[in-house]
């Protein structure tokens, strides 16, 4: 049985590393075709096959290898299928979507599609497919967070202006004044194409979510699903703290409503409650739309890093 145990070890670690490998090598590829352009108008299809893959390669072999948290991180490649993602700088920690409504969808297609596996399919598989909803169900969620903050409007990172654009001499050979004139460019066309936009309030944004979450939490409540349920209640309270804070403005009358309605359960119970008032507020308002949170404070991180922005 030892002997089992150990090449089953040596077998998925062998696996794991040639996954790697093989990842690894398709990313140098790609970045090489971009570069040097040999792939062309080609380049954002290989790109999101490549994406594709990856979240296929890393699915298989947490199954395979009987590792659920290997499973859990075929949801990174997945989401960058729509440019939704995360990165680090200096003390903040980013969250970017790019299109919060069609990443939402699109989280929620593969929610759906690991609910009915857990379901009908066997009880390793369906283990596998459990923890990869509640990946999807996060990420629908950070989605939902941004587009609550800064509403969205659909396509815009495939028909709004970009920044390569307006630069017009060749990369490398561009003066200063040549940089900065394409930069106030681009900005005043990425101005004039939000004003004119369609788009889906942050408010209709906040209510949407709020309504979801009430649903699928008590769905799950009822279908015995802890982990949904547990996510569900996590971003409730985030969706709660966030509006209170950005939306109400922490105005001592949403602390007021907060605190009696708080209150009722506890005095029907004896218990007694204190309610809190924050001592300050942070708020760091962009002129460009949402597409990412951050949390944490990092000096001299502005808006221009993303396009489009929001901040926690």
């Amino acid at each position: 049985m030892c002997l089992r145990r150990g090449e089953a070890f040596l077998l998925g670690a062998v696996l794991l590393m040639g996954a790697a490998m093989h990842l690894w090598g398709l990313g140098v590829l790609l970045h090489r075709a971009d570069r040097s352009g040999s792939l062309g108008p080609a380049l954002p299809w290989a790109i999101a096959l490549f994406w594709l893959h990856a979240s296929a390669v890393l699915a298989l072999s947490g199954w395979r290898t009987g590792l659920r948290a290997v499973t859990a991180l075929a949801i990174l490649p997945f989401a960058q299928l729509l440019a939704t993602g995360a990165f680090y700088a200096g003390s903040a920690y980013v969250f970017v979507s790019e299109e919060p409504t069609l990443s939402i969808l699109q989280m929620s297609a593969l929610l759906a599609a690991c609910l009915v596996l857990q379901r009908r399919a066997p009880p390793r598989i369906a283990r596998h497919a459990a923890i990869l909803a509640i990946m999807a169900f996060v990420t629908a969620n950070l989605c939902a967070l941004v587009g609550s903050l800064g509403g969205d409007v659909i396509g815009s990172s495939w028909t709004a202006p970009r920044l390569a654009d307006f630069q017009t001499a060749a990369p490398g050979t561009a003066t200063r004044e040549e940089i900065n004139a394409a930069f106030d460019a681009f900005l005043e066309a990425r101005q004039a194409f939000y004003e004119t936009a369609r788009r889906i309030p942050a408010g209709t944004y906040a209510l949407a979510w709020a309504a979801a979450l009430a649903a699928l939490g008590i769905w799950s409540a009822a279908t015995l699903r802890r982990g949904l349920f547990n996510t569900a209640v996590t971003f409730a309270a985030i969706h709660a703290y966030t509006q209170l804070m950005e939306t109400l403005d922490a105005a001592p009358l949403a602390w007021l409503l907060a605190g009696l309605s708080d209150a009722q359960p506890g005095c029907a119970s004896g218990q007694r409650l204190r309610n809190g008032q924050p001592e300050s507020r942070a708020v760091a308002e962009g002129s460009s739309p949402s597409s990412f949170c951050r949390a944490g404070a990092a000096p001299g991180f502005g808006g221009s890093t993303a396009e489009r922005s929001a901040r926690v």
